[in-house]
Order: C-alpha cells, then sequence, then structure tokens
C-alpha cells in the first residue's frame, strides 16, 4: 500500500474517482493525498483513511481462473469494459520509477464478473462482493475533516476579515502582534486552534452564493471563505469551489475571539 501513488477508477470510460499522492522529498515531510476526481479542483485526502481504503485494492482474490488463452474477449465483456481500475505504484526505494497496474472488469455471470489484469490473455472471476468493494468507494469518506493542517509554530501570518473586521495577526522571534499591537502568544494560538478544530461537516447540496462572505481566512499563501449556505451551516470555499460545509456555531466563535484583538 505505501509504494501506491494514485488509484483511478472508470465506469463507462469516464473517471469517477481519482487519488493522488506527493511522495515526501524527506523524512521530516509527509506524503501527501489528493482527490482529483470527482472534484473539478483537487481536494485535500484524508491519508489514513485513504491508505486503509487501498488495502482492498492489495488483497484480494479471485475465485477461478475462466480461460488461459482467450482469443476472443467480447465474450465476456471485456473488450470495452464497462470499469476499469488503474493503479500507479513504485517498487523498492525509487518513487519516480512508477508502474502501472490496471483490471479491466466485463460483464457479470452468477453473481461474479470477469476480469482482464493488464493486457493479459487470461480471463479470471471475480466475486460480486469484492467487484462492488472496489468500485463502490465514496470520495467524500477519504477527504480530510481538517480544513487547516499548518502547525501554529509554523505559521508567521494570519489575515481574518469580516463584516466590521480587519485582524493582522503577524509573528516572528520577537513575539505577536495584532494590527500592530503586541499581544500574548496564548492568545494568538487560542484563535489559531479554533481555525485548526474546524471541520468539514459534509457535501454542499445546494447552490452558494458567491458574493456574500461571512468571514475570510488567510494562511500564509492559503485562502479560505466562509459563505452563507443555512441556519446551521456556512459553506467552505477554498480555491474557488464550495464542495463542503462547517458548523456555522464554529465560525462564530472563531469571529467573536477575532474582534476581541481587533
Amino acid at each position: 500500500v505505501e509504494n501506491i501513488t494514485r488509484l483511478s477508477i472508470k465506469n463507462k470510460n469516464e473517471i469517477v474517482f481519482d487519488v493522488s499522492k506527493e511522495v515526501a522529498e524527506s523524512d521530516t515531510n509527509y506524503d501527501c493525498w489528493s482527490l482529483v476526481k470527482p472534484y473539478d479542483t483537487p481536494v485535500s485526502g484524508n491519508t489514513s483513511a485513504i491508505e486503509g481504503m487501498l488495502s482492498d485494492y492489495t488483497s484480494y482474490s479471485f475465485s477461478k481462473m475462466q480461460e488461459y488463452a482467450c482469443s476472443d474477449f467480447s465474450k465476456y465483456g471485456l473488450d470495452n469494459p464497462q470499469s476499469q481500475i488503474t493503479i500507479q505504484y513504485y517498487e523498492a526505494e525509487d518513487s519516480s520509477d512508477t508502474k502501472t497496474f490496471q483490471l479491466d472488469i466485463g460483464s457479470q455471470e452468477d453473481g461474479s464478473y470477469y476480469v482482464r489484469m493488464n493486457d493479459s490473455n487470461q480471463v479470471y472471476v471475480l466475486a460480486e462482493a469484492t467487484v462492488d468493494t472496489l468500485l463502490g468507494v465514496s470520495a467524500y469518506d477519504y477527504v480530510s475533516p481538517n480544513l487547516l493542517t499548518k502547525e501554529f509554530a509554523a505559521v508567521k501570518e494570519l489575515h481574518l476579515t469580516a463584516k466590521d473586521l480587519e485582524v493582522v495577526l503577524l509573528k516572528n522571534d520577537d513575539g505577536v502582534t495584532s494590527n500592530g499591537t503586541e499581544i500574548e502568544e496564548d492568545t494568538a494560538k487560542e484563535l489559531y486552534t479554533k481555525l485548526t478544530d474546524l471541520t468539514i461537516q459534509g457535501e454542499t447540496k445546494e447552490s452558494v452564493d458567491k458574493n456574500e462572505a461571512i468571514l475570510q481566512v488567510t494562511v500564509e499563501d492559503e485562502q479560505i471563505i466562509f459563505r452563507p449556505y443555512d441556519e446551521n451551516y456556512y459553506a467552505v470555499e477554498r480555491n474557488g469551489a464550495t464542495y463542503f460545509i462547517v458548523d456555522l456555531r464554529s465560525v462564530e466563535e472563531i469571529i467573536t475571539l477575532a474582534k476581541e484583538l481587533d
């Protein structure tokens, strides 16, 4: 699992799920997973959930071999497979030398599916329950729930903007300032902790009005905008996209804390 760098699933020639890993360049950094599809812009992935899910793609077994040297894949629905799973991975220590494994899924018969690996002439049978597991992934289950993951110690600049609110926190070796006034570091940390505690509560199911912003947060080069959604949630905009919602009251608590620093 740890050597897998990408998993994509196609249904009827359309990519319906795609996760990709950026491999850490050193032992002090972490591998970063992103969901490339079905979202229109990449979304941060939940590493532990994704790696747990990937074990399903490395541990299944075939029910039997159907045909050793097939010359007519159409009789198994494998000339134009209904689904296709593609995995990119690397061997040993060289993460730049990627290889590709492909599993074509054909027609169904007697509660099982005919499948083919890569460009092999061999046709296997795979249980329906296994195929359902491999194809039935829900993207939201693998989204990182946290909006911000950078630790407070690594943050040098934080901007918060809302109605009647403009706060700029600057942090350096001399301490922390809020709009030019020195404040206790613990006060700034309390505010930032509230931000990192914010977690995604669901996906947006209706359109979001992008003309109104409740709160705009900028951490270094990362920007998050909270917009009206309903009486319980605010929509979260990142990279111009509003896929998710967060608890309204939690955002309001952040605004209240920020106003004490304005």
